[in-house]
């Protein structure tokens, strides 16, 4: 029974949080959150893609990069 309680306990605080957050007009915190723990995975398999094409035209996207390596 013990085990029982201690699982509702969390799970009470955790919608107590959510519910305090709207209740404070703050919406925008309550999503923020939720599509942080959901960006990570998304980022992850963005960031690669976003390396590779500036590998490639590292001067057209780095115009000092070029100008230290003339000088």
């Amino acid at each position: 029974m013990e085990a029982q309680n201690l699982i509702l306990k969390p799970s009470m605080a955790e919608v107590s949080v959510v519910s305090v957050v709207d209740t404070t007009t703050n919406s925008s915190s309550v999503t923020v959150a939720v599509t942080s723990a959901i960006s990570p995975p998304s980022t992850s398999s963005r960031a690669p893609d976003v390396d590779m094409k500036e590998d490639t035209n590292p001067t057209e996207n780095d115009p000092l990069e070029g100008v230290s390596d003339d000088d």
